[in-house]
């Protein structure tokens, strides 16, 4: 019952930060991770913009306003609406996929730098949309809120197949050799066939699910609600093992929201309990549990080496599971005047640097293991949606500088 009731909160959570007044005409966006593509990096900031950085000096190079036309209510009259993005765009080619929370796919052109196509996911199921898109053999796959996975046609945005799971989906997919992977609600793993939407098998993880799946080898990893990792093989989803297994003194309390990333053997899993749990691949009795001291929300990466970690109340850290060793990159809040800043998106990891879209205030850092130095741009002092006319969509280009920040890096054992 507890579950559930916290579960439905966290819908309402998601709901209410995509909806505001009528008296700015605009709605608050969400936490869109970073993607990286040809010299630029991508994300869509809170203001309901999509956003090309380049990745060299961290400037921006363009953007355009994700928006819709709102019919008004409550005796508002018609406005331009900002749109809230959660998942992470995906680019290929020239190329940019946006799901948008209002259940919209968006299509951008790099080189016209313009919409090219919007689409509604489905109009006779019409939800919400959570996860971000993935694009690969010539479809874009997307998952809704109403339980549905859909395979989309990549160019022309044509419904190809759907396949009903037995809860919402707020997962991003994972696609590897031609099998699309998912989670849901109803406590399952799905498989399927990427071309055909034929179901391959289904496992069961014990709870609701919204991080995505993650595969090294031959083994698939998820994580749940219940609170536990799960490791299946993913050709057939027979179980491998669970963590905590019975006995194990190392049990979560809280649940895992983030996607785990797999590092030199080690399944580095983040909780809500504001801990890491370094899982050994090939034996469950091997756990590191590194103590970070905030709720995890956002998923980690790779970078230089190194496991990056960022906690919602904005530190960073790199982790070690074989050496038992986490190192304090920073803190990013500014105490006095950003105690609200926090951090929910996916990073993103580009050679040796790491970059990180912080919300309140809304950011793009970049840190550069090379030299240790951070530098970051301000996502919400660029162009703002709620300054656009009804019904029009703008492009801005930009030639901006970046900030540095110094850094005083700690380490402890």
């Amino acid at each position: 019952m507890k579950k559930t009731i916290l579960a439905v909160f966290g819908v309402l959570l998601i709901m209410l930060s995509a909806l505001s007044g009528c008296a700015s005409g605009t709605a608050i966006a969400g936490w869109a991770g970073i993607t990286f593509s040809d010299g630029n990096i991508f994300t869509v900031s809170s203001q309901g913009q999509l956003e090309v950085i380049n990745v060299s000096d961290l400037a921006a190079t363009w953007s355009i306003d994700i928006a819709e036309i709102s019919g008004g209510g409550l005796g508002c009259g018609p406005s331009t609406l900002a749109v809230a993005v959660y998942g992470t765009p995906a680019v290929v080619g020239d190329r940019v996929y946006v799901a948008g929370y209002n259940g919209k796919i968006y299509v951008y052109d790099l080189s016209t730098k313009a919409l090219v196509k919007e689409f509604v996911l489905d109009e006779e199921n019409h939800q919400t949309i959570v996860g971000g898109p993935v694009v690969g053999g010539g479809f874009v796959y997307i998952v809704s809120t109403n339980g549905y996975i859909y395979a989309l046609n990549a160019d022309k945005l044509e419904l190809e197949w759907k396949f009903k799971s037995g809860g919402k989906i707020w997962s991003t997919p994972t696609l590897v050799d031609g099998t699309i992977y998912f989670s849901s609600f109803d406590g399952n793993l799905y498989a399927l066939d990427a071309a055909k939407g034929d179901l391959l098998w289904q496992a069961s993880v014990g709870g609701a699910v919204v991080a995505s799946p993650v595969i090294s080898g031959d083994a698939i990893y998820a994580v749940s609600f219940d609170r536990g990792i799960y490791a299946f093989n993913r050709i057939d989803g027979s179980l491998k093992w669970r963590f905590p297994a019975d006995g194990q003194d190392e049990r979560p309390q809280r649940w895992f929201w983030a996607t785990p990333v797999v590092f030199n053997g080690y399944l580095y899993a983040p909780c809500l309990d504001g801990k890491v749990y370094a899982v050994s691949t090939s034996s469950v009795t091997d756990v590191i549990v590194f103590d970070l001291r905030s709720p995890i929300s956002s998923s980690p990466v790779v970078c230089a080496g190194k496991v990056v970690v960022a906690t919602e109340d904005a530190s960073m850290y790199t982790i070690e599971a074989s050496t038992n060793k986490q190192e304090l990159l920073a803190e990013l809040r500014d105490k006095e005047k950003e105690s609200s800043m926090i951090i929910n998106s996916q990073l993103c990891s580009v050679g040796n640097k790491v970059y990180i879209h912080t919300l309140k205030p809304d950011r793009v850092y970049a840190y550069d293991f090379d030299d240790a130095s951070w530098k970051y741009i301000a996502l919400d002092t660029l162009v703002s949606a709620s300054a656009l006319p009804a019904g029009t969509v703008t492009v801005t280009e930009y030639n901006t500088t970046t900030v540095y920040i110094p850094t005083t890096v700690t380490v402890t054992q």
